[in-house]
């Protein structure tokens, strides 16, 4: 569609549908914040259960160690809102897992 126009023309049409499309995000924006808040509750509801359930077997040192990490990251932000990064561990795959319990097993038998 816009391949015959001239450079002005498509950025004319480009911006028009820009324009158009934040308009309908901007009406739309409370229903869809209301949509989200729900989902939202009903997943908190969901989980939450399981997430006391994970408190009550965990030690209070940790706990209170991560709120004070929390507390000073809400309070500073910046470079202390690294708090909330999620550490990635990779785990042995279960190759490695058998290849080291097949090590274990060669030198128990010398």
């Amino acid at each position: 569609m816009c391949r015959p126009m001239t450079g002005s023309q498509r950025r004319e049409i480009y911006d028009d549908f820009m324009r158009d499309s934040n308009w309908k995000k901007m009406v739309n924006i409370v229903q869809t914040l209301n949509n989200k808040c729900k989902r939202a509750q009903k997943a908190l509801e969901e989980t939450g259960e399981a997430f006391e359930r994970l408190n009550e077997g965990l030690d209070d040192m940790p706990i209170a160690k991560w709120e004070k990490a929390e507390k000073k990251a809400m309070d500073k932000r910046g470079k202390h809102l690294k708090y909330y990064d999620v550490a990635h561990v990779k785990y042995a795959s279960k190759g490695q897992q058998m290849s080291n319990d097949g090590d274990r097993l060669y030198l128990s038998l010398l």
